[in-house]
């Protein structure tokens, strides 16, 4: 499982970095368009990327000058090397 760990690790870094950059398009591309982001801010439960995409733009405007670090904690990874699952809790 070595490559499908090493692909999620690429993915949560580039995840920081979109959300720190407020780079939208970055962000969005790491999801499939059929993507359920569960949050604990507004609305519970986002289906899809068109939809996760307006609440991370509404997230992004309202941060203004300021920036966010983002941290990973119980990382869970369950894969193989053609397809792997990321499931942690993002703050």
């Amino acid at each position: 499982m070595g490559g499908a760990t090493s692909q999620v690790t690429e993915v949560v870094e580039g995840y920081k970095a979109a959300v720190h950059a407020k780079d939208l398009d970055a962000l969005i591309e790491l999801y499939d368009d059929n993507v359920r982001v569960f949050d604990a801010w507004g609305v519970w439960c986002h289906e899809g990327a068109a939809a996760w995409r307006s609440a991370a733009r509404q997230w992004f405007e309202t941060l203004g000058i300021e920036t966010v670090s983002v941290k990973f904690e119980d990382v869970q990874v369950i894969g193989r090397s053609s397809f792997a699952m990321l499931n942690a809790t993002i703050t």
